[in-house]
């Protein structure tokens, strides 16, 4: 029988005893590892995420501007379209009182000659 404290009486236990020790001591590193890496990941994860949403403000704002912008332009372009529209629809309307005055202005004047024609041609049937 193996004596608990020799270690020529069962090789195995030494090996045992060793890869315990080992295995305690890379627990240690790695636990301290994770400590050492975890606030150098929190850190690296906050900056990336105050860069993102940095950068997310900055479009935003961007998109902002554009749109006020395009509907400035678009408001110009809709009150100058009105503009034109309402000179138009006034010329239409100006067009139309001229043509209707002309109008009455050409039946006039065909009453007229055919109040001058009427005498003449009874005249000259006369002549004849």
């Amino acid at each position: 029988m193996c004596a608990a404290n020799s270690t020529f009486c069962c090789p195995g236990r030494q090996e045992l005893r060793d890869l315990q020790v080992n295995m305690e001591n890379q627990q240690v590193q790695q636990v301290e590892v994770e400590a050492t890496v975890k606030p150098e990941l929190t850190a690296a994860l906050r900056d990336i995420r105050a860069q993102y949403e940095s950068i997310a403000a900055k479009n935003l704002q961007e998109a902002e501007e554009w749109y006020k912008s395009k509907y400035a332009d678009l408001s110009d372009a809709a009150n100058r379209n009105h503009e034109a529209l309402r000179q138009a629809k006034q010329e239409m309307n100006e067009s139309r009182r001229q043509i209707q005055s002309l109008t009455c202005e050409v039946d006039g004047l065909r009453g007229t000659c055919l109040r001058w024609n009427l005498p003449r041609t009874a005249t000259a049937g006369r002549w004849f």
